[in-house]
């Protein structure tokens, strides 16, 4: 992950590290559960400051 601040994430650095063979996992990739979780929880983070009206709109277009 990238640059931290007290409160919230600002990047994700994606690792372009080989392969583990035997596994088939890349060594030090993030996992695609935990990008997700980041994801959500930053647009509900910026959903959340927005007016009630604006908040609505957007979960209808969801």
């Amino acid at each position: 992950m990238g640059y931290m601040d007290k409160k919230h994430w600002i990047s994700i650095y994606f690792d372009s590290k080989p392969v583990d063979m035997l596994t088939t996992t890349k060594l030090g990739a993030v996992p695609q559960g935990e990008v997700e979780r980041l994801v959500d929880s930053s647009f509900e983070l910026v959903v959340s400051k927005l007016t009630k009206k604006d908040q609505t709109s957007i979960r209808n277009q969801m």
